[in-house]
């Protein structure tokens, strides 16, 4: 339904594993031009089947050459969605994290189990977490019985380019069910693995 190129990111580890006899499915939406030449988009990938898909704008603005345009990308696996998101951050005026999770939250299913990971741009000690927490979602870091520190981003990175940040928690997996985590942990952090971007990956096992 989407052009993809063939240089596209999730296109190639798709191969890479198939080559390694790895057989996954792959759903890949693009969003915005970044940086003015990157076709930068959204992606799943799941090793079950992907019985239906579903993708939103959260964002105000709908202009594919604006940085700040938000999408956001489900599948269905089983009786449970999964979202893949990037959101803008608290403290920008135009295009807020909590206006955006709050246009989230209205497109998703009320009744089904629904899974939201990935970059919130979101402080885990700010107003923008609390107000995720308050509207009835669940931190799988918090519920899990086993965890590491759960920093995801330190130092300078992209988008938060006002000096070093130190460390933060800001990419999550939230429920919208509690459900029985057994752990969380980070990796591709330096720590565990070799740091390979500059947001860390968060795993949990549930």
């Amino acid at each position: 339904e989407y052009n993809i190129r063939r240089d596209n990111h999730v296109y190639a580890v798709c191969k890479r594993l198939a080559i390694m006899g790895l057989d996954y499915s792959c759903i890949w939406r693009g969003i915005k031009n970044g940086y003015g030449k990157y076709d930068e988009g959204i992606a799943v990938m799941s090793r079950l089947p992907i019985k239906e898909t579903k993708s939103f704008i959260i964002s105000k603005t709908h202009d594919t050459m604006n940085w700040r345009l938000r999408r956001v990308l489900g599948v269905r696996i089983g009786d449970d969605w999964f979202y893949s998101v990037h959101m803008g951050r608290a403290d920008d005026i135009e295009e807020s994290f909590i206006n955006q999770w709050q246009n989230f939250v209205s497109e998703v299913s009320q009744t089904e189990r629904v899974w939201a990971m990935g970059d919130f741009n979101c402080d885990s000690e700010s107003d923008g977490y609390e107000s995720v927490i308050n509207s009835g979602w669940y931190d799988t870091y918090k519920l899990a019985e086993e965890k590491d520190r759960g920093i995801t981003v330190r130092g300078n990175i992209d988008g938060w380019r006002d000096g070093d940040i130190g460390s933060m928690r800001i990419d999550y997996i939230f429920c919208n069910k509690k459900i029985p985590v057994k752990s969380s942990q980070v990796i591709f952090n330096g720590d565990n693995e070799r740091v390979i971007s500059d947001h860390f990956v968060v795993l949990v096992e549930v």
